[in-house]
């Protein structure tokens, strides 16, 4: 059985096939990677079991800023970003268009630290 890394993007593409067959798969790769639900918790439903898979995906360590998600409609499972909550504002994540080369912080007594920006790449999409 294989954990991670997981990489973002799609993972399962079944365009317009049928939800069953999707869920099957999500269940499947879910599987694959560790989940082991009881059996008979599901009674053969397969989409409690997708959902359960998909939660289970979600609490294991994955790039920061990114969840486990199907796109119903368009038959798309996959590592997506949080590319609005993050452009929103809800994370402890500073948004730029240009990076600065040093940054100061200055806090509430008044002291003032001039950081030099070092990046590391955590992810990235285009």
């Amino acid at each position: 059985m294989k954990r991670g890394p997981f990489n973002i993007g799609c993972i399962l593409d079944h365009g317009c096939r049928n939800d069953k067959e999707l869920s099957a798969d999500i269940i499947h790769f879910a599987k694959s990677h560790g989940f082991d639900p009881p059996t008979s918790d599901y009674n053969d439903d397969l989409y409690d079991e997708s959902v359960d898979a998909i939660e289970w995906l979600n609490e294991q360590e994955k790039p920061p800023f990114t969840h486990f998600s199907n796109n119903g409609e368009a038959g798309a499972f996959g590592l997506w970003p949080l590319d609005e909550p993050i452009l929103e504002g809800q994370f402890d994540i500073l948004v730029v268009q240009d990076l600065p080369s040093y940054v100061a912080h200055i806090n509430d007594h008044g002291n003032m630290t001039v950081y030099e920006v070092t990046l590391k790449e955590v992810w990235s999409i285009v």
